[in-house]
């Protein structure tokens, strides 16, 4: 299980970091979490969703770049506390992050789309 979240994770950090995400409105509702520290990330990874999505809009080259960086130190942290959560946490952000990447990628289709 821990190595599917990994996985999940590091695809949906590379496309955000690359291609941009949707926004948090679009994001499934954050789930509760015993752990402090699976909650913060949870706010840390819509908040890097929304820079991402804002400069994807803006066509900002530089700030797409810039993020591509922060996404791999978020990514970094994700896969440490992956390794970390126990139990129910654990298939709750599973469950939070494959819903999360499957609703960005429908954002990013209609996002390329839309500026075609």
């Amino acid at each position: 299980m821990k190595l599917l979240c990994t996985a999940l994770l590091s695809l949906a950090l590379f496309a955000f970091a690359g291609c941009g995400a949707k926004n948090s409105a679009g994001l499934p509702p954050a789930p509760s979490f015993s752990s402090a520290a699976a909650s913060d990330y949870v706010k840390a990874y819509t908040s890097y969703v929304d820079e991402a999505m804002a400069a994807y809009k803006s066509k900002d080259a530089a700030k797409i770049a810039a993020l591509s960086s922060k996404g791999q130190a978020l990514l970094e942290k994700g896969t440490t506390l992956i390794q970390t959560l126990k139990g129910a946490d654990a298939q709750k952000l599973e469950d939070w992050l494959t819903q999360a990447m499957e609703k960005s990628a429908s954002a990013m289709d209609a996002a390329e789309k839309g500026s075609q």
